[in-house]
């Protein structure tokens, strides 16, 4: 398998990260200089890609930047690992990129699954700032409605405070 690759620079705007700020009911003020949270990169990079290039789960066909996955058309996030080298600044360019890694098909107990492992490495200032190991799994698309319905079944709406926190965000 050739190695696929995708550089994106984007901006890490102040404006962005003060707008989840508020969504998650933080009292914090992002200007340029500040340190990024942990994880709030995914705020940024986000794919530039036209709507008829997008599979029915939303995200980019496979067979693109992701080899393709034929029958494989549902992705999940299965998890990733972070190596933070550095702080990711506000009001800077920052580039990211990133590199298919490894694409393995295997047959679980659901059916035949696609897991692919992606590797982003995030630089600003001409220093790497952060390695982001993602594992991405593809499985078929649910085949009838009443497929899709059970998927939903018994799920609980979502709580409104997050369980998650970091020791260097204050929320009120």
């Amino acid at each position: 398998m050739g190695r696929k690759e995708i550089v994106q620079e984007d901006f890490i705007s102040a404006d962005v990260l003060n707008r989840m700020s508020v969504t998650l009911d933080y009292d914090l003020r992002f200007e340029p200089g500040a340190v990024v949270p942990k994880l709030w990169h995914w705020l940024f990079f986000l794919p530039h890609v036209k709507a008829s290039d997008t599979g029915t789960d939303g995200h980019p066909k496979t067979g693109g930047f992701i080899p393709a996955l034929e029958g494989l058309d549902r992705r999940m996030w299965a998890g990733s690992r972070f190596r933070f080298h550095s702080d990711l600044k506000a009001g800077q360019p920052a580039e990211r990129k990133s590199v298919v890694k490894n694409v393995t098909r295997k047959q679980g107990r659901s059916g035949e699954l696609g897991f692919v492992l992606v590797e982003h490495a995030i630089s600003q200032s001409g220093r790497r700032v952060l390695t982001e190991e993602h594992d991405i799994v593809y499985k078929p698309a649910p085949t009838s409605a009443a497929t899709a319905a059970s998927i939903n079944e018994g799920l609980k709406p979502p709580e409104k405070r997050a369980q998650w926190s970091d020791s260097n965000l204050h929320s009120k």
